[in-house]
């Protein structure tokens, strides 16, 4: 059965990002997360000619409209990468970046294995969060030491932990990284990966950042049977 079958709010027209098909999301009344309407705007959820991903907030008719993407594919363990190409220490206070694997058959807390990147309503520095959701809400956070256009994000998932890493680029070390442990019942039966630019709370968006538009370059995935073969 498809994600748009199961959640009746994602678009059956597939995108193609990253070798990849993905559905967008399409809401009209406010749902999750941050009670939001997603996909009002054609403009929300676009590829453009090189191939590369953009997620942009829009208003529409005076309503706010987000951009969330998720899989056609399932996924499991293995290495995620994204390279993004967006500056994201000037998102506005407002705006959250959710890159994630999720599994809907999971509530309530979906097996979620999260990269967030946001102010969360404050004025101040954008922090890059690492989230495992399972029983317990772990997390890892800082704000991100600097201003660049582009940063790598990698994700391996094991069967014993699950690691996560941050870059300015391939050639430079992380400037963040961390290692949870993986649950012991987290288990990967209909997880897919997901993407999306949110609203925290549309009156904290800060006149001073003006960015509401983030473009992700590229996707990767390789199974964990399949690395360093």
């Amino acid at each position: 059965m498809s994600v748009f079958a199961q959640e009746n709010i994602y678009d059956p027209k597939e995108l193609l990002f990253s070798s990849y098909l993905w559905y967008p999301k399409r809401s009209d009344v406010p749902v999750g997360p941050g009670d939001n309407r997603f996909g009002l705007h054609e403009d929300n959820v676009v590829v453009n000619q090189k191939g590369e991903l953009i997620l942009k907030i829009l208003q529409k008719e005076g309503k706010w409209s987000c951009a969330e993407l998720v899989s056609k594919d399932k996924f499991s363990e293995g290495y995620y990468e994204l390279v993004v190409q967006s500056d994201l220490s000037r998102l506005s206070s407002g705006v959250v970046l959710g890159l994630f694997l999720y599994d809907d058959n999971k509530a309530p807390y979906f097996d979620e294995v999260d990269f967030e990147f946001s102010s969360w309503g404050i004025d101040g520095e954008v922090k890059a969060q690492f989230v495992v959701h399972q029983d317990s809400l772990e997390k890892h956070h800082r704000a991100i030491p600097f201003r660049v256009k582009t940063t790598v994000h990698q994700l391996f998932v094991k069967q014993d932990s699950i690691v996560f890493l941050s870059r300015q680029d391939h050639e430079e070390p992380p400037y963040m990284e961390h290692t949870f442990a993986r649950p012991q019942n987290f288990t990967f039966e209909n997880t897919h990966f997901r993407i999306n630019l949110w609203l925290y709370h549309p009156s904290k968006l800060s006149r001073k950042r003006k960015v509401s538009k983030v473009i992700i370059k590229s996707f990767s995935y390789v199974p964990i049977g399949s690395i360093n073969r």
